[in-house]
């Protein structure tokens, strides 16, 4: 006689891991811990998804940071390049921000602040126009030609107690072989009462 061995029709896992009283286990999950036949695909089915979607956000992630690093890297390797003396055209700003303040409503105007270019091939011509901030500024000098540096100050109105203003504004340096590069210097001017 031979005997046909048939396997229990087990039912979809659908239930929580533990029972009401939150100290059993179901009956369903310990026969899925216990390892029997059905059961672990049902739950890995889950599992598998979950694992799917961690590695797309861990792969969104890296590429995010990978970018990053990339940024980070580029401006390393101009500010190792200048201190090399491998890129020898360079600007900034002195000092890095222009700031004026005034007590009451009324026209400010900021201290003076010089772009002055190294390297390159002299003479350059600068400009300086506005980038981002509030508007309104403007500046005494916004730009010259076959000059060896650039100074001007900023202007804006003040027009409530308590008010403050900024801006940064940038400057752009073209030498006489026509190679160009920008700085930027912030902008500010406050009422004081």
């Amino acid at each position: 006689m031979t005997v046909v061995r048939r396997e229990p029709r087990l039912p979809p896992i659908e239930t929580p891991l533990l029972e009401a009283d939150g100290r059993t286990i179901s009956k369903a999950w310990y026969r899925y811990l216990q390892g029997e036949r059905g059961y672990s695909d049902n739950v890995n089915s889950g599992a598998t998804a979950a694992a799917t979607a961690a590695a797309t956000a861990a792969a969104q992630a890296a590429s995010a940071q990978a970018a990053a690093d990339a940024a980070n890297q580029g401006v390393a390797d101009v500010q190792a390049g200048v201190a090399a003396g491998t890129i020898t055209f360079a600007a900034s700003f002195s000092p890095s921000t222009a700031f004026g303040t005034r007590l009451g409503t009324g026209s400010v105007t900021t201290n003076s602040v010089t772009v002055t270019p190294t390297g390159g091939t002299a003479p350059y011509d600068i400009t300086v126009a506005y980038l981002s901030g509030d508007t309104g500024f403007s500046a005494s000098n916004p730009s010259d030609t076959g000059v060896a540096a650039l100074s001007t100050t900023f202007s804006g109105s003040i027009t409530a107690l308590g008010q403050d203003k900024s801006a940064v504004w940038r400057a752009t340096i073209t030498d006489a072989a026509l190679d160009s590069i920008t700085v930027t210097v912030g902008v500010a001017i406050a009422e004081i009462s």
